[in-house]
């Protein structure tokens, strides 16, 4: 697993710990002692642990890849994740006070583009719009299909709903 192998090739390995399961405030705690996080996810589908160091005001080094410069835009350093060099100085900007702060300085802006109620309405409209789409090329609506439609809808606010009191609330 990967775990094991970053531990593998490391000189440190004392200092690296898998933590798992953390409650709310050891998460808080253990975000108030970084300066920042680093998340070199060469795909993610949409990169929420990104948005969790904004809401603890730390930034990000990240990948430049995927959904990652779209989350977080202008408060996040990023790097080429397959370039050891690449990752390597883009944490080094960060280690200087002042490059930063200056991204972190671009978080609360970041953040309001993932507000709970327009994230939930741009999926609304996507959603509207992919089943505008289907019809339009002569799909067949059967009442079976547009069930499941409500179905998936009605998921997708259970799963907003719980992504909105376990991440984005703190």
């Amino acid at each position: 697993d990967t775990y094991k192998y970053i531990k593998s090739i490391t000189a440190n390995k004392d200092q690296i710990e898998l933590r798992t399961d953390l409650s709310k405030q050891a998460l808080a705690n253990l975000y108030a002692g970084a300066l920042f996080c680093v998340y070199p996810s060469v795909y993610e589908g949409f990169g929420i642990p990104i948005l969790e160091a904004f809401q603890y005001g730390k930034t990000c080094a990240t990948s430049a890849t995927s959904s990652m410069p779209e989350v977080g835009g202008n408060a996040a350093k990023y790097f080429n994740p397959n370039e050891d060099k690449s990752i390597a100085e883009a944490i080094k900007a960060l280690l200087n006070k002042n490059v930063r702060e200056k991204f972190e300085q671009e978080i609360p802006t970041q953040l309001a583009h993932f507000e709970d109620k327009k994230t939930i309405n741009k999926y609304e409209e996507l959603y509207a719009s992919l089943i505008s789409n289907w019809q339009m090329r002569d799909f067949e609506m059967t009442s079976q299909w547009q069930e499941k439609s409500k179905l998936g809808l009605a998921l997708y606010y259970v799963i907003a709903e719980e992504m909105s009191s376990n991440i984005f609330q703190f």
